[in-house]
Formats: C-alpha cells, sequence, structure tokens
C-alpha cells in the first residue's frame, strides 16, 4: 500500500519530463512501419511470387535454359515427358539432347502451337533430367540415328 503514492509520483515525474520524447516517438513511429511492412508482405506474398514466377517464364533464355522457371504448356503431358526422360540412362539423355540441339533451329521456325508446344515441353523435360542428375546439359548436335530410333522406341514414340 505505501507503493502506490511513489508509483504515481514517479509516473507524474516521467509523464512531465519532456527528455526522450523524441526517441520514444521515433521508436514507437519505426516499431509501426516495421509492422506495416510486414503485414504487406504478407498479405501479398502469394501474388508476389505469382509474378515473379510470371516474369521468369516470361525472359527464360533459351540457350541458358532456366528450368527452374520454365512453365510447362501442358503441365499432365510435361510430367510424362519428365517421368519418361528421367528413366533414361546418361548415354540415351545424351542422344536425345543432341538430337533436340541438331533440331533447335528448326524447332524455333516452327508455326504450329501445337508442335512449338512439344518441342518446348520436351526439351525442358531433357534439360531438367541432367539437371536432377547434377549434369550439364552438353550443346552437343552429333547422335547416331540408329540410337535415337531404338531411344525413341523406349519412349513409345516411334512404332
Amino acid at each position: 500500500m505505501f507503493a502506490a503514492p511513489t508509483t504515481i509520483k514517479t509516473f507524474r515525474v516521467f509523464a512531465q519530463e519532456e527528455r526522450g520524447a523524441i526517441s520514444l516517438d521515433f521508436v514507437v513511429l519505426t516499431g509501426a512501419a516495421a509492422a506495416m511492412a510486414m503485414a504487406g508482405m504478407a498479405a501479398f506474398s502469394a501474388e508476389i511470387g505469382f509474378i515473379s514466377g510470371e516474369v521468369a517464364a516470361g525472359t527464360q533464355h533459351r540457350d541458358s535454359r532456366p528450368s527452374y522457371a520454365y512453365r510447362a504448356h501442358d503441365r499432365e503431358t510435361y510430367v510424362r515427358y519428365m517421368t519418361a526422360v528421367s528413366s533414361l540412362s546418361t548415354n540415351d539423355l545424351d542422344v536425345l539432347s543432341a538430337w533436340g540441339n541438331a533440331t533447335r533451329q528448326a524447332q524455333d521456325e516452327l508455326t504450329d502451337p501445337v508442335a512449338v508446344k512439344f518441342f518446348e515441353d520436351f526439351d525442358n523435360a531433357i534439360t531438367t533430367a541432367y539437371a536432377r542428375r547434377e549434369l550439364s546439359r552438353g550443346e552437343g548436335k552429333e547422335y547416331d540415328p540408329y540410337d535415337l530410333e531404338r531411344v525413341s522406341r523406349m519412349l513409345g514414340f516411334s512404332s
């Protein structure tokens, strides 16, 4: 009970003191600004991530092939390509890569949207298969047509 008058007196002295008021205002305002920034980031994080992915996919350069940013044209078909290509040996994957590299100029000249989507999804599936093996996709264009036919049959593309 005796502490109450002392506490009230201390509070009155504190309330009348003007030194440090600017520092206290600065701390309170800075904390409020930081809280608002974090709330804004939390509220818009999904949208910012989506926009970032769209920009990355839209500016993807095929020569550098950053497959982490690739957005498949047909997700279900792309997953089938990925599954099939990932099951190949590295030698068979090298054959597909060389074929893809050798036909890239012809692919770039295609006007049929279905064919363009196929080649882009399939080419990226090859690149991603290399990345998952922690290998770099080569730029070679030499392949044996017999090996390509054999690998194509394994993937179900030839009869």
